[in-house]
């Protein structure tokens, strides 16, 4: 079983109770489901207090995330579903200054779980993720653009970079808190 990274360092004076594991104070946090080996939250964060709720809560907070398997198929399948609609409203789409706008911004929308999908396609693969991605899911976002209208393609390519900015922005932020709550334990 599996404690978490700062609270499983320190002495481990937790138990096994009916396949769950029973933390130091008496509550049991997670079980193991054995489909995938994710750890799934299960109880009791009142239990704790103090600095090893904190801990608690970071691993908890991380193991809420999606892992790359699953990140990567809903990633594919919101793309799939984005791009026919997109295709299904192409004339709606190009019918209106407005609506050309918004379908630039469907585009980008394209572009961002395109991003997704090839960034955990490689790091599922153990390759390095790097601007290569990020021009690939460009490219796929304004072909796509194109099948609409051209003028989609110029607010596809701005919206893009918006949502590339704040990605940047939002990555950078969770690097440095993990960084941070890594240094502190």
């Amino acid at each position: 079983m599996f404690w978490g990274g700062g609270l499983g360092s320190r002495r481990r004076r937790s138990s096994m109770f009916l396949g769950r594991e029973v933390g130091p104070c008496g509550g049991y946090l997670t079980s193991t489901v054995q489909a995938g080996q994710r750890m799934v939250i299960e109880s009791t964060l009142e239990q704790i207090s103090g600095r090893d709720r904190d801990r608690a809560q970071t691993d908890l907070s991380l193991k809420a995330m999606a892992g790359t398997g699953s990140s990567m198929l809903y990633s594919f399948l919101t793309f799939t579903v984005i791009l026919s609609l997109q295709e299904m409203y192409r004339g709606k789409l190009a019918s209106s200054e407005l609506f050309t706008i918004l379908g630039g911004f469907i585009s980008s929308l394209l572009f961002l779980v395109s991003l997704t999908f090839i960034g955990n396609f490689q790091e599922a693969s153990g390759m390095k993720t790097g601007w290569g991605a990020v021009l690939l899911a460009e490219a796929i976002a304004l072909i796509a653009a194109s099948t609409v209208h051209r003028v989609c393609i110029t607010t596809c390519f701005l919206f893009s970079a918006g949502i590339l900015y704040e990605v940047n922005k939002l990555s950078g932020m969770m690097l440095t808190k993990s960084e941070s709550k890594t240094k502190r334990h």
